[in-house]
């Protein structure tokens, strides 16, 4: 699926990184850690069934298995971030990792955690994507990741998982359940009296319950699943744009082009033709890049963390005996 992310390459040193723009990204969740930052604009994000507003310089980690989506506010918006391998960190040293539910919500907090917690976060990210899709940069990329989780690690508040906050309990694992029987479908079976039956609910009940978790009505979201296999389609297939569009639910074309515009920004035949033009590294590159130059030049506070860590002993102890894979 295609969500407008720019993909910057696999895992190094267990962190991933990306970039995306003035996009709907439907809600989801993945087994990784996921630190996501707004570089420029502003965003609407809904989290666990909670509401965020981010604007620019706002970063907020969201937790492994964790729905989530997003909704940039401003065409201008620019989002990026990273994945995080957490059972990666544990085994290079960072003991019960994946046992934290992290809390950091850039946006809820003081001025004095965001200089000293959120700013060398933002910093590392930075410099983590400048440096992506360089071959000879893979050593400092590693060694970017590696500081970027232990200063995580080291620094942002948790609870342990099991105490972690949950929405309603059962009710969020069935919703999420749902979701992903819904990404499963193939046979057009996207209604919500369809999944009602299943669950041995009512509908208007399973319909309140969505809503409560997923943020959006049942209807939307399955509305998003099927431009997202139409999206596939477009790149994979050379049917015609109102073939696909009969073939995923959508009633006529002229239905499917204005939701697709409405959720893509742009026509289902304009983004065929973007994704079938080759994509040079200054078409991806430059628009930004100097936003996170900026943001790489920033006095962040890298520097102190750097220069702490010689406190932790016992810490990088731990890590370097991973690292040379005797642990």
């Amino acid at each position: 699926m295609d969500y407008g992310f720019e993909d910057l390459g696999s895992l190094s040193g267990g962190v991933k990184a990306f970039v995306h723009g003035a996009l709907e990204v439907p809600f989801h969740w993945h087994d990784h850690l996921e630190i996501l930052m707004v570089v420029r604009g502003s965003v609407r994000m809904i989290i666990d069934g909670q509401e965020c507003l981010m604007g620019s310089d706002d970063l907020v980690i969201i937790n492994a298995h964790s729905a989530h989506n997003s909704v940039s506010l401003d065409p201008g918006t620019v989002l990026c971030g990273v994945h995080i391998d957490v059972a990666h960190a544990e085994r290079q040293g960072l003991v019960d990792f994946s046992k934290r539910y992290l809390q950091c919500k850039s946006f809820l907090t003081a001025k004095h955690f965001c200089d000293d917690v959120v700013a060398p976060m933002r910093g590392l990210i930075a410099r983590l994507i400048l440096s992506s899709g360089n071959v000879e940069d893979g050593l400092l990329r590693t060694c970017l990741a590696g500081l970027l989780c232990c200063h995580i690690y080291r620094h942002v508040p948790y609870v342990p998982r099991r105490e972690a906050p949950s929405v309603n309990g059962d009710g969020r694992e069935r919703v999420m359940r749902i979701m992903e029987r819904m990404r499963a479908e193939r046979d057009g079976r996207l209604s919500l009296e369809y999944f009602a039956e299943m669950e041995g609910l009512s509908i208007p009940h399973l319909s309140r319950l969505f809503r409560r978790h997923v943020g959006i009505c049942f209807r939307d979201y399955a509305q998003n699943i099927r431009l997202d296999r139409a999206v596939s389609q477009l790149v994979e297939s050379g049917q015609s744009i109102v073939d696909i569009a009969l073939d995923e639910g959508f009633s006529s074309g002229s239905l499917f082009y204005a939701k697709f515009r409405e959720r893509f920004g742009c026509t289902p035949a304009e983004y065929r033709r973007r994704r079938a033009e080759p994509q040079g590294e200054a078409g991806s590159a430059h628009p930004y890049r100097h936003l996170l130059m900026e943001l790489a030049e920033r006095d962040d506070g890298l520097s102190r963390q750097l220069m702490r860590l010689p406190e932790s002993r016992e810490l990088v102890a731990v890590c370097a005996l991973h690292a040379s894979g005797m642990g």
